[in-house]
């Protein structure tokens, strides 16, 4: 892991899956990924949950936050659960 490697007393790492963007600007893939996957959010259960979808304001509210917190030293790995957490602290 590279980024360890760099020697950083503190490093997350957030990794969403479907951000959910205000407006498409990929096209017509992104169009359809943009309409369908929110509503498929309810069939990411249990440990599937780190598919759902995260809206990119939500998620760079949560980087902030995060980013802000008194944390231990280390790595952290944060999924969809981890953002949650972050936001629901606030």
């Amino acid at each position: 892991m590279r980024v360890a490697a760099l020697g950083f007393e503190r490093t997350s790492l957030f990794r969403p899956s479907m951000l959910v963007t205000p407006q498409n600007r990929y096209g017509a893939v992104q169009a359809v990924f943009l309409a369908v996957w929110p509503k498929l959010d309810w069939l990411f259960a249990g440990p599937l949950r780190r598919f759902r979808a995260i809206r990119v304001e939500d998620l760079g509210r949560a980087i902030a936050i995060n980013a802000a917190r008194d944390a231990p030293p280390g790595v952290e790995f944060l999924e969809w659960d981890g953002f949650q957490r972050i936001l629901q602290r606030g």
